[in-house]
């Protein structure tokens, strides 16, 4: 679903004058399920865009990113790769 955005303020964080780190916060408004809320996004550097796109899981919770993965996914997206590393050190004949 789309989110339009209604308001959006940002604050400068420089130390000096030389630099600006700008920090924006915008608040969008969206509708689920015929009810129409907000959510509020804070981005750095870049101003937010007007619309962006919102997701929402099955316990009604809104994201601005794809919904989050299950917790078993996660921890398996972290093993294989370190598995993997260890058998190719195996592989060639790598001894610690």
């Amino acid at each position: 679903m789309k989110g339009k955005q209604v308001k959006c303020r940002y604050h400068d964080s420089g130390s000096d004058q030389k630099t600006c780190n700008r920090r924006y916060v915008a608040q969008y408004e969206y509708t689920l399920n015929g009810k129409t809320k907000t959510k509020q996004v804070s981005s750095t550097g870049i101003r937010p865009g007007y619309t962006i796109w919102l997701y929402y899981d099955e316990k009604g919770r809104v994201f601005t990113d794809d919904p989050p993965l299950t917790d078993i996914f996660m921890i398996v997206l972290y093993i294989i790769p370190i598995l993997v590393g260890g058998l190719v050190l195996e592989l060639l004949g790598y001894k610690p």
